[in-house]
């Protein structure tokens, strides 16, 4: 099974690689995230918006991010 998770928040797992710090709200997403990846035959993707210029797409602790540029 595949899941697309659609969030205003990034992960640990997503600012571990950008190199920023995690925000202190969400655990439960953090914890329900791990969770599912668990669970054999899943797949989880996470789409959420980031502060950057370009879509980055990476895959981190099982968990395929999807980065979308947010506009000001």
């Amino acid at each position: 099974m595949k899941i697309l998770w659609i969030t205003n928040l990034l992960l640990p797992g997503a600012c571990k690689v950008l190199g920023v710090q995690a925000p202190v709200v969400g655990g439960w997403m953090q914890a329900s995230a791990m969770a599912l990846v668990d669970q054999p035959d899943l797949q989880l993707a996470v789409a959420t918006v980031y502060t950057g210029k370009d879509l980055k797409v990476f895959t981190h602790d099982r968990i395929t991010y999807y980065l979308l540029p947010s506009q000001k």
